[in-house]
Order: structure tokens, then C-alpha cells, then sequence
């Protein structure tokens, strides 16, 4: 947990995907609620907040998508 090695963890079929904004941000709120220290962990009000801001990005429509625009027109 310490170097972050998050990529080494997940499997193949989910590198890459346009979600990993999303798996780490899950995997850095996870993190934070494994910290030995009690006073260091997120309060169940922070995690509701955390989950529900993943949440909006993960539904917003331009997520994940990548737009060009032509600089010709």
C-alpha cells in the first residue's frame, strides 16, 4: 500500500479501461479507511461525500470520452 502500486494489483481486463479515474479514486478512499491510525481515517460523513462525488463523475456524459475539435473550421 505504501508505493502505491496499484496497477500491479488489478487484473489485465481492467487496465486501461476509461473508468480507472474512478478505480482509483475508490482504491485512494480505501486506503485511507485502512490507516492504522483511528484519527487519520475519513469520517462515514467524508466517505458519503467521496462515494457520492465518484459517483457524479462516473455518470457525468462527458466522462471518459475524448473529444477533438478541428482547428481548420
Amino acid at each position: 500500500m505504501k508505493e502505491n502500486k496499484l496497477d500491479s494489483v488489478l487484473v489485465n481486463h481492467i487496465k486501461g479501461q476509461e473508468r480507472m479515474e474512478l478505480i482509483r479514486g475508490l482504491a485512494d478512499l480505501a486506503k485511507q479507511c485502512l490507516d492504522m491510525c483511528g484519527r487519520n481515517r475519513p469520517s462515514t460523513k467524508e466517505i458519503a461525500d467521496e462515494l457520492g462525488r465518484l459517483r457524479k463523475l462516473s455518470l457525468h456524459p462527458w466522462h471518459g470520452r475524448i473529444y477533438t475539435f478541428d482547428a481548420t473550421t
